[in-house]
């Protein structure tokens, strides 16, 4: 079932957003955050407040979670959100659970009068399937590669 994120969820999202950090870097040599305490730190400190989560939990277990903050651009006409994080555990993957996870922020998002929902795929062409996911829930792809730069 998918529910709000609470601050108890804060390890076991760690420990799935660690993984998904060890499966990006296995198959692309990309790095993203995986240390676990900085996680549950960043957690702790910021949820309802820089961000916001649904969880999806089974058997009192968290097999996957969505993240996400609002933001604001003038070429998207004013205030959206953006999905920072959507992670589901390899043993429960195509069980419409990453569906459910994201049509519980649209409706957020429709509730709320957010104009459109962005998102990040991780590194294609090695996660065309995620893409893939997107494009079959209504995204479309709108632009350019994501570029960073470490501060």
């Amino acid at each position: 079932m998918v529910r709000k994120a609470e601050l108890k969820d804060a390890k076991m999202i760690a420990e799935l957003l660690s993984t998904f950090g060890d499966e990006i870097f296995d198959i692309t040599g990309a790095v993203i955050n995986t240390d676990k305490e900085l996680i549950v730190k960043l957690f702790d400190e910021n949820l309802g407040e820089k961000f916001e989560a649904f969880v999806y939990e089974k058997d009192s277990e968290v097999i996957g979670f969505i993240t996400f903050c609002e933001s604001f651009s003038m070429y998207a006409k004013g205030e959206y959100y953006t999905v920072t994080e959507l992670y589901v555990d390899r043993n429960y993957r195509s069980q419409n659970i990453g569906k459910k996870l994201l049509d519980t922020v649209i409706e957020l998002a429709k509730k709320e009068k957010k104009l459109r929902l962005e998102l990040t795929t991780p590194p294609l062409p090695e996660f065309q399937k995620s893409l893939d996911f997107y494009l079959q829930n209504g995204f479309e792809v709108s632009g350019g590669k994501k570029v960073k730069l470490e501060i």
